[in-house]
């Protein structure tokens, strides 16, 4: 489950990962915009999209069985992502979330 808290009007919009065990994979997330994130753990990459108070999943990146991403980070200037694992590589990636 992923939750976005709204401020100020503190509302919780819940994003569900039916088939991610948070508690062997924990997840890990950047914002990309006001309203966009990226959301990383194991072998899943996404960006997701808050919208009319729901998160909707805008796009799913190619990642190989193997990954296992255990950090996130966006340079809004570059629009580079970089995912770290747990196996010490670290990828970089030019995003088009348009």
């Amino acid at each position: 489950i992923v939750n976005v808290f709204a401020i100020p009007s503190e509302a919780t919009i819940t994003y569900h990962l039916p088939s991610h065990d948070i508690a062997a994979t924990p997840l890990d997330a950047a914002w990309t915009s006001d309203s966009d994130f990226l959301l990383c753990g194991g072998d899943l990459l996404l960006c997701l999209r808050c919208v009319d108070m729901k998160i909707v999943q805008v796009r799913k990146f190619e990642t190989k069985d193997d990954d296992s991403f255990t950090q996130v980070l966006f340079d809004w200037r570059s629009k580079l992502a970089a995912t770290a694992s747990d196996k010490g590589s670290l990828d970089v990636r030019r995003l088009n979330l348009q």
